[in-house]
């Protein structure tokens, strides 16, 4: 009798381990979709994980010459989409960061994504990247908002994190300060998934 009580036991618990194995699920509610990140402090506590991560919208945008990308054309790398603009004094602060992650992450699949929002376009963006010497970042602009209101912004800034399959696993409302150590863990996280 007992060892029938115990192999009914083991029984239970082999079917429930199998059920979370093809679930693809723990105990914990992670799921293979879902990005390991630490506990993080400070701006980065803020992060808002996708779950499940979702296609984003592929937007288009345009270049400094006034040609116009699709973020399709990004697939295949990490992107962090920035809806920016000049007049928006918490953009302003997290520029260089940004422009500083690109630099040091570029080689690593990242691309960031910086779109601004200003209505003028480039006769205020250049002028603006010279005073700030940004050179790592590209110029691209969504001067009619259509990017933006695909993706839901309603306030600047907002950077969002989409994987490699064209998902986004994430955004961050407000400024941050995109080159700090854990910027770079959650980037990281994202590059080797």
């Amino acid at each position: 009798m007992l060892a029938t009580v115990a192999a009914a036991i083991v029984a239970v618990a082999v079917i429930g381990v199998a059920a979370l194995v093809v679930s693809g699920k723990s105990d914990r509610g992670s799921t293979p979709d879902r990005l390991a990140l630490p506990a993080f402090r400070g701006e980065f506590q803020d992060f808002s994980p996708a779950e499940p991560p979702q296609p984003a919208p592929d937007v288009a945008f345009l270049d400094e010459k006034g040609r116009k990308l699709q973020l399709s054309g990004l697939k295949g790398q990490v992107v962090l989409v920035n809806f920016w603009a000049t007049w928006c004094v918490p953009c302003v602060t997290e520029m260089a960061a940004l422009d500083h992650l690109q630099s040091s992450l570029k080689s690593d699949g990242l691309t960031v994504l910086a779109l601004s929002q200003d209505r003028s376009g480039l006769s205020v963006v250049q002028p603006f990247y010279e005073r700030l010497t940004l050179h790592a970042l590209a110029m691209r602009f969504d001067t009619r908002g259509e990017a933006a209101r695909a993706f839901g912004i309603r306030e600047l800034p907002v950077t969002i994190l989409i994987d490699r399959q064209g998902r986004e696993l994430g955004r961050l409302s407000g400024p941050a300060a995109w080159d700090s150590d854990e910027a770079k863990t959650l980037l990281k996280a994202a590059l080797v998934k």
